[in-house]
């Protein structure tokens, strides 16, 4: 037990201190997004203020997405000693404001340079913790502790989780409730604690991105399986446990967005009509200025993903353990583990690829910690050769 927590404290520093160094550099290249969720630190100040009738709870542009990252940027940049950030502005006006400064790392002596500074930390400091959580998952499946470790190092690295830990997106936060929810569902405790769990990870999941649902019929599929016994399945424990974590997973959404409650009108189903009229809108617009970075056909995503998820020197490493984790099959019995962590991988993959319509590294995240752990398969294999 020591000498895991001390492997996966090492990982965690590996990892922060590989992401803080260009941040601290100011060698990364500067997004408009990132202003975007700077500017969602507002969130924090009206629910401090209680000001519930501001204009910004209805501004639809600013707001379509849910509160769990703008959250952590709030709370975090007051940890920091924000307390304004209206320098922003106020989406759509920030893309034009700050679009100028892309793609060249933002210029110090701007009075805004603090701002993204301390939220670039906030960040990588959140991608580097779910980073480190692959070690205990793997470890959780089967995995020993040296493959574990090397397949954490490699997920470290890899260009989509670099870009999204040196930049202040809320895809970081996503990956990190992302890596608990796989925790609790591999935990494989059938207690009413872990469906708790499982729901409230679920919860923060959502409440981050919509794109958490996705998960849903993997949390469905997982727990039917760690309830099944060989006297039958139990239907009604099944149903009541199902339940536990769905009600939980609401009960933590809602509670993380009190504006439901008053503006009612403005609750999560339009939030998700306005989010399909702005894709629609961002569709329309990048087709005209930049057609390369629209992906409506299925076989321009997945050469989309090929190529952002399996960068070149990662491509070699991904075959090999493919081949040699299928040989090993033959001779040894596969762990249903790892087995069902593959086919949750499968339909995360099946799920990104049929909503996501840009070419935008980043969107292809949660595809990673599964490429990454089934290389760290394939290493336990040679390891054990």
């Amino acid at each position: 037990m020591h000498k895991h927590l001390a492997i996966w404290l090492l990982l965690f520093c590996f990892a922060l201190v590989i992401y803080l160094i260009p941040i601290y550099k100011n060698t990364v290249a500067f997004f408009t997004d990132e202003m975007y969720w700077i500017s969602t630190a507002n969130t924090v100040h009206l629910l401090q203020n209680r000001d519930t009738k501001n204009p910004l709870w209805r501004e639809n542009y600013g707001f379509t997405n849910f509160n769990g990252a703008k959250y952590v940027y709030g709370i975090g940049l007051l940890l920091f000693g924000h307390r304004d950030v209206r320098i922003t502005g106020t989406a759509p006006q920030t893309y034009y404001r700050w679009i100028s400064f892309e793609p060249m790392p933002f210029p110090i002596d701007h009075a805004a340079f603090s701002l993204v500074f301390h939220a670039r930390i906030i960040s990588s400091a959140i991608t580097a913790l779910a980073i480190s959580l692959l070690y205990p998952l793997g470890i959780l499946i089967g995995v020993p502790a040296l493959p574990a470790a090397l397949a954490t190092v490699l997920f470290g690295i890899h260009p989509i989780v670099t870009h999204v830990a040196t930049h202040a997106f809320s895809d970081g936060i996503l990956l990190l409730w992302q890596m608990i929810l796989l925790l609790s569902l591999f935990w494989r405790r059938t207690s009413w604690g872990n469906f708790t769990a499982i729901g409230i990870a679920l919860g923060m999941l959502v409440s981050v991105k919509i794109n958490g649902l996705l998960f849903l019929p993997i949390i469905a599929f997982l727990m039917a399986y760690a309830l099944n016994k060989k006297s039958g399945f139990p239907y009604r424990k099944y149903g009541a446990a199902l339940g536990v974590t769905v009600l939980s997973g609401l009960l933590v959404f809602f509670i993380l967005h009190p504006n439901f409650f008053f503006y009612p009108e403005y609750g999560p189903l339009a939030q998700f009509r306005d989010r399909m009229r702005i894709t629609d809108e961002h569709v329309a617009y990048f087709s005209r200025v930049n057609p390369a970075h629209v992906l409506l056909s299925p076989q321009s995503r997945i050469v989309s993903l090929v190529h952002h998820v399996f960068p070149v020197w990662l491509t070699g490493a991904a075959i090999l353990s493919l081949i040699i984790f299928l040989w090993d099959t033959r001779y040894r019995t596969v762990s249903q583990k790892q087995l069902l962590f593959l086919a949750s991988g499968a339909v995360v993959t099946a799920s990104v690829l049929s909503y996501c319509v840009f070419n935008e590294p980043r969107y292809y995240l949660p595809i990673v910690p599964f490429v990454m752990l089934g290389i760290g398969f394939g290493i336990q294999r040679v390891h054990r050769s």
